[in-house]
């Protein structure tokens, strides 16, 4: 399975959250106006 690389990514909460290109984390902010 290939995995996306590492980034921020729109999360169910309507926030950005941090995949560190293994797992989620917990760091998240507000999306970008």
């Amino acid at each position: 399975m290939t995995l996306p690389p590492p980034g921020w990514y729109p999360d169910q909460q309507g926030q950005l959250r941090w995949f560190d290109g293994e797992m989620w984390t917990e760091y998240r902010k507000p999306p970008q106006a």
